[in-house]
């Protein structure tokens, strides 16, 4: 499977799409559309026509969010639902080399005096 985005203005008779990893974005589905998904992206159809089938994908185990309504006929939804995957700690490493004389650098003060670095 590729990768990449797909988009496409309107699907008119019979339409397979997949992309590997990638947005999946059409317009208006009249006819039949099959959208699959295996990895990262979004998938988005506009409008589906009074005669559209529209089956959407995804890869078993991918995170999914569903905002899905239709004026007329049905929506099945066939995934199962699942707790969110736990965060995982959070934690923080910082390695400092202390500065040394050679890589430290001061400005000349602005009295004019020559002496570097003096408030």
């Amino acid at each position: 499977m590729g990768f990449g985005d797909v988009t496409a203005d309107s699907i008119a008779g019979s339409a397979e799409i997949s992309t590997g990893s990638g947005k999946v974005q059409i317009g208006e589905v009249e006819g039949t559309a099959v959208v699959t998904r295996s990895s990262d992206g979004s998938i988005s159809v506009d409008r589906a026509g009074a005669s559209a089938d529209l089956e959407i994908g995804t890869a078993e185990g991918t995170a999914a969010r569903l905002a899905v309504n239709t004026g007329r006929g049905h929506v099945r939804n066939l995934l199962e639902s699942a707790a969110a995957p736990e965060r995982p700690a959070r934690s923080s490493r910082c390695a400092a080399t202390p500065p040394t004389a050679s890589s430290l650098s001061a400005a000349p003060d602005s009295s004019g005096t020559g002496e570097e670095g003096q408030p």
